[in-house]
C-alpha cells in the first residue's frame, strides 16, 4: 500500500511538472481599449476630411437635420468658421446653414458671435424663410387648434453691437432688428388670421439700447461666471404703426465635479403697442425650453421662462446634457402663472474643433401639454 501511495504521489508531481510545461492555451479576451482606440481613430479621420485648418482661423463642414412640429424632419448643410486671429480677444464664430424639410421649408441662415479689440462683441442673426406654416391664435391656451393656413416668407436681420466699460465687464451698446414678412397661399383662414396677416405684413425696423454684464471663463461653453443682457427696442412699421420690446436675460454658471457644469436662465419679455404676431414673446423654439417645436405656437405681450441644464463630457469629443424648464405667455402680469408649460429633456454635444469648445448639438425636449421637438443646432442654447 505504502508504495502505491508513492507511485500515485510521483505521477501527480510528473503531471503536473508536465501542464507547467505545456504552452498556455488560453484564448486572449479580445482587447477592447484598442478596438476603441481603431473607432476612434477612424472617425478621426473622417473629420479631417471635413475640416480645413489654417493659420487664423478653421472651417468645417457637416450635414444638419432637425425635427419639430412646424418644419417637420429637416435636412442640410451646416458650415461652420472659427476666426482666431491673434488681434481677437476670443475666437469669432460664424456658422450659416442650408436646409430643407418635408413640409417644403427652405430656410438660409447665418450665426456670427465677434469678438473685435477693445473690448467690442458684435452678435449678428440672419434668415432668409420660407414655410406653409399655421397660424395660431395669440395666447395660452390648451388644447390649441390653427385658425389659418399660409405660406409664410421672412427676411430679418438682428444685430447687436456692445462695448465693455473701460476693464469692466459691463457693457452697453446698440440694437438692430429688421425685418419683412410676406404671406401667400392663404388658406382655411378664420377673420382672426385674416386680422393677424394683416397687422404683420410688410417691413418693419426697430433701433434701441442694449445692456449687458459678462464674466464667464469662456464665451462658448463656461463653466463659471454670469451673463446679463437687457434690450429695450421701439419700432417702425411700414404701415406707419409702432410697437415696442423689452427683454431681460440672466444667466448663472457653476463648475461641478466631472469637469461637468450647471447653467442656469432667467429671461423675460414684454411687448407694447400694435405689435404683429411674429414679434410677440413667445414660449418655446430652439433655445428657449426646446419642447415647444412651433415657436409662435403660444404668443402674447408677456413670456417668461426659467431652465437649467446639466452638462458633462462623456468621452472623445462627445458631451451630454439633461435640462428642465418652467415657462408662460400671458396678455397681462396676473395670469402669468396661471397653467405654465413644465418641459424636460436632454442631448448630445459634439466638439467641432477639438478643445475649444464649438459645439453641435442634438436637443430632446417633451412639454407637459404633449408638445416635442428635437433640434440639431450649433452652440449652446444659453
Amino acid at each position: 500500500m505504502k508504495k502505491l501511495l508513492l507511485a500515485l504521489l510521483a505521477l501527480h508531481i510528473g503531471t503536473f511538472a508536465t501542464a507547467q510545461n505545456e504552452p498556455d492555451q488560453t484564448v486572449a479576451a479580445p482587447d477592447t481599449t484598442n478596438f476603441a482606440e481603431q473607432i476612434i481613430g477612424l472617425a478621426e479621420s473622417v473629420l479631417d476630411l471635413l475640416t480645413v485648418e489654417r493659420e487664423g482661423w478653421r472651417f468645417a463642414l457637416y450635414p444638419a437635420a432637425s425635427y419639430d412640429e412646424r418644419s417637420g424632419l429637416s435636412v442640410g448643410l451646416m458650415p461652420m468658421l472659427q476666426l482666431n486671429g491673434r488681434r481677437l480677444p476670443n475666437p469669432a464664430t460664424i456658422a450659416p446653414a442650408v436646409l430643407v424639410s418635408t413640409k417644403r421649408m427652405f430656410e438660409v441662415q447665418l450665426d456670427a458671435d465677434i469678438f473685435l479689440p477693445r473690448r467690442l462683441n458684435i452678435d449678428l442673426k440672419a434668415e432668409l424663410f420660407r414655410l406653409p406654416d399655421d397660424l395660431y391664435a395669440i395666447g395660452n391656451q390648451r388644447g390649441k387648434k390653427p385658425v389659418g393656413e399660409c405660406e409664410m416668407r421672412q427676411a430679418k436681420l438682428q444685430i447687436d453691437v456692445l462695448k465693455s466699460l473701460g476693464s469692466s465687464d459691463i457693457q452697453v451698446g446698440l440694437a438692430a432688428d429688421i425685418g419683412h414678412n410676406r404671406f401667400a397661399h392663404v388658406r382655411a383662414a378664420t377673420p382672426l388670421a385674416e386680422a393677424m396677416l394683416s397687422q404683420a405684413r410688410g417691413s418693419m425696423a426697430g433701433m434701441g439700447v442694449a445692456l449687458g454684464f459678462d464674466n464667464r471663463d469662456d464665451v462658448r461653453v463656461p463653466r463659471r461666471g454670469w451673463l446679463a443682457r437687457a434690450k429695450l427696442l421701439t419700432y417702425a412699421t411700414e404701415g406707419s404703426r409702432s410697437f415696442g420690446l423689452a427683454t431681460v436675460d440672466l444667466r448663472r454658471y457653476l463648475a461641478l465635479p466631472l469637469a461637468s457644469a450647471l447653467a442656469l436662465q432667467a429671461w423675460t419679455a414684454a411687448a407694447w403697442g400694435d405689435t404683429p404676431f411674429t414679434k410677440l414673446p413667445s414660449c418655446g423654439g430652439t433655445r428657449l425650453g426646446r419642447a415647444i417645436g412651433h415657436s409662435l405656437k403660444y404668443t402674447d405681450n408677456l413670456a417668461w421662462l426659467g431652465q437649467a441644464e446639466w452638462r458633462v463630457p462623456l468621452f472623445w469629443r462627445i458631451g451630454a446634457t439633461l435640462f428642465a424648464a418652467a415657462g408662460n405667455v400671458s396678455h397681462n402680469a396676473k395670469h402669468l402663472g396661471n397653467d405654465p408649460h413644465l418641459m424636460a429633456g436632454g442631448g448630445l454635444r459634439f466638439d467641432v474643433f477639438k478643445g475649444e469648445g464649438f459645439n453641435i448639438r442634438l436637443d430632446f425636449g417633451h412639454s407637459n401639454r404633449g408638445d416635442n421637438a428635437i433640434y440639431i443646432n450649433v452652440l449652446e442654447a444659453f
